[in-house]
């Protein structure tokens, strides 16, 4: 029984009609004709494919734009009623819309030999995220680094990326508070601040009632001693925080698993007991137990511990790295099979260092020197793109510029290094995230306006960008911690060292 979708453009609206026929061997269609709101022709045609609908719905704003219908094609052939209804209407231009492994160059070569001779062009990006930007791209254009807000008379209305629009609230200011935050956004998009209480020197956690953080419940986690420098938090399958953190009395590695979402009910556990603790960075694996790269300062090694249970009253700890004094600015993740891979420094040489772990304990693993330049490496901030290649932010702390890694295979034995900020001194403890396009977004401590920035790249290599300056009251900006919110826009927590407050800018 065929299952009808249809979407007819009357005026502004798009009109797209899809006939989508299941058979028993697989999946055809055909197109019913999307009708043009002129029957005798359209200026411009757009070609997506009909197995999937990303590609389509995102051409559907400039389809709409322009007037022109929206017709489906299988990845290596035009069906009939596509063919029958661009001879009709004999569009000027026909766009492709997405790369050559969904509508492939022998459907491009067809559409090239229509008798009424059209051009025919192709807009695609790596995915469907970066498909729909180009194609946007393409209708509204602006500058790099500059979004459309709308039009006028004139024409289309671009402004800056970033610019304005920031709402910066403190979250905590009872004495000096908000060290080494470490950010992440519960199922509402509200944040989740887990940071370090140098009056008191205890470890404390926000839970935010809103996005902005207007409205928050403040937790002290763990009070016994001098506890909570270099925490990691993570929120687990109930929302509940995970945390991982330096006991400096004792010199341990521990960990505290909230039962509750504000953490008044918690677990505190001793992970490594050795003098560890240092730069810790956390994720939770597929049981949801924690696995945790760290420094062990009486070592000066780079070291692991995966938890083998939720409270990782059992864990296995392994040395990864032991080439002199490394391990420093740790960054964490797994990859799609589970497995970690980090970024550190290399304190002694002053460069910047990757691990990937063969195996869940990393007891087997490859160790890469990214950017063996003295004095790299710092503040490292790690994140994998849709290869699973490995994206670091880190401070180059001899020219005292925001650089970006970018590596082209999973060892990072090939990348590209690029500087992306030189204005002074910055990029102090910088965090990246990749865009939906998987184009780097990096917050930073910019040193010598005493700033909080971010940049947002334009591209893999970040060789095009849009700096911004998210909040210059004061001495703002230090230990960055950047999330993106459901709508793709940056929430940051980060140090006050004017106020001495913990604080969030959201966008």
């Amino acid at each position: 029984m065929p299952a009808r979708v249809s979407i007819r453009q009357t005026g502004p609206v798009l009109v797209l009609a899809v006939v989508v026929v299941t058979a028993l061997v697989g999946l055809l269609y055909r197109v019913a004709v999307a009708d043009s709101p002129d029957p005798r022709g359209a200026e411009v045609a757009y070609i997506a494919t009909g197995t999937n609908f990303p590609d389509a719905l995102g051409a559907g704003p400039v389809a709409a734009l322009g007037n022109g219908p929206i017709l489906l094609v299988q990845t290596d052939s035009v069906p009939s009623q596509t063919t029958t209804e661009l001879n009709r209407l004999e569009p000027r231009l026909i766009v492709i819309v997405g790369g050559t492994a969904v509508v492939s160059t022998t459907v491009e070569n067809t559409l090239k030999a229509l008798s009424f001779g059209p051009t025919v062009i192709r807009v695609s990006g790596s995915n469907r995220y970066a498909t729909a930007a180009a194609i946007s791209q393409q209708a509204f254009p602006c500058a790099d680094g500059e979004v459309m807000a709308g039009r006028d008379r004139s024409g289309v209305v671009c402004r800056p990326a970033l610019s304005g629009m920031w709402n910066t609230q403190t979250v905590d200011s009872t004495g000096t508070v908000g060290w080494y935050p470490s950010l992440a956004l519960d199922a509402f998009g509200n944040p989740v601040i887990a940071y370090y209480d140098a009056t008191n020197h205890d470890l404390e956690l926000a839970r935010c009632h809103d996005a902005g953080c207007t409205g928050k419940t403040l937790t002290t986690v763990d009070s016994s001693g001098f506890v909570g420098k270099y925490p990691s938090l993570a929120l687990d399958g109930s929302g509940f925080p995970v945390i991982s953190y330096h006991d400096e009395s004792n010199g341990d590695l521990k960990l505290a698993r909230c039962s509750n979402l504000n953490c008044t009910s918690k677990t505190l556990t001793t992970v490594d007991p050795d003098h560890a603790g240092w730069f810790t960075s956390l994720v939770l694996n597929a049981s949801g137990n924690a696995v945790i790269s760290y420094f062990d300062y009486t070592s000066t090694d780079l070291k692991l511990a995966r938890c083998e249970d939720a409270n990782c009253t059992t864990s296995t700890r392994t040395t990864v790295d032991t080439t002199d004094n490394v391990g420093w600015y740790t960054s964490l993740v797994l990859d799609a099979a589970g497995l970690p891979v980090i970024s550190y420094l290399d304190a002694a040489f002053g460069s910047l260092e990757l691990a990937r772990c063969s195996n869940a304990t990393c007891t087997t693993k490859t160790l890469t020197t990214v950017d063996a330049a003295a004095g790299l490496g710092s503040y490292t901030s790690l994140a994998l793109d849709a290869s699973g290649f490995p994206v670091i932010s880190y401070y180059d702390a001899i020219e005292a510029d925001l650089m970006v890694a970018r590596c082209s295979n999973a060892t990072c034995t090939t990348k590209t290094l690029t500087t992306v900020d030189s204005a002074g001194t910055v990029g102090f403890e910088s965090s990246l995230v990749l865009d939906p396009t998987g184009n780097p977004l990096i917050s930073y401590y910019d040193l010598t306006n005493q700033d909080l920035k971010l940049v947002r790249c334009s591209n893999a290599t970040c060789t095009s960008r849009k700096i911004v300056t998210a909040d210059s009251t004061g001495d703002v900006g230090w230990y960055t911690s950047l999330v993106l919110d459901p709508g793709g826009n940056p929430v940051v927590a980060y140090y006050d060292g004017s106020g001495l407050d913990l604080r969030v800018a959201s966008y």
